[in-house]
């Protein structure tokens, strides 16, 4: 992984300075059409949001946000530093690029059960970081609103403090190996 990035947000992806900037992923590997519609949603009576989406190979596609398959590292990385909010599967990956980054993120597992993967490891996963101070569980759809408002409390230093150690990354990503 490498380190976070805080470089001015691109004019060309996002409109508007006032407007809270979310990002949505849902990694490479996989479809997440479950994330990508609560998402769209979640967007159909918000205004002060600008989102941009990469959607895997998802077949759902979203209408009240921009939307694309994939992306390349450098791009994603600089939507993850620079996002207010970011909203995710539950890929190691990402999760631990956001926390680098000091910022909070949102995340809802994938779930076997439902088809969206071959066994529950994204759950497992979520459940072990869920104690992570900015690491943000969404239980289902519903509870996005919350888990926004969540995340706002954080960025803005009325939550719990943003400083991860070194270790704590460490000890995270030697429990994925």
């Amino acid at each position: 992984m490498g380190t976070c990035r805080q470089e001015p947000w691109r004019k060309v992806l996002w409109l508007g300075d006032m407007k809270k900037k979310v990002f949505v992923t849902v990694g490479t590997q996989l479809p997440f059409d479950r994330l990508v519609e609560a998402v769209d949603k979640w967007c159909e009576h918000r205004t002060g949001i600008e989102v941009i989406a990469q959607t895997g190979n998802s077949s759902y596609v979203p209408r009240n946000f921009a939307s694309q398959a994939f992306m390349h590292p450098e791009e994603t990385a600089q939507l993850l530093a620079n996002a207010d909010v970011v909203f995710s599967h539950a890929g190691m990956g990402t999760i631990i690029q956001r926390i680098e980054c000091g910022r909070p993120i949102l995340v809802l597992a994938r779930a076997a059960r439902l088809n969206e993967h071959r066994n529950d490891h994204q759950l497992d996963t979520l459940r072990r970081l869920s104690h992570h101070p900015l690491v943000i569980p969404i239980k289902d759809e519903s509870d996005l609103d919350c888990a926004y408002v969540r995340s706002l409390r954080l960025n803005s230093g009325q939550g719990t403090p943003l400083r991860t150690s070194q270790a704590l990354l460490e000890s995270i990503r030697s429990f994925c190996k």
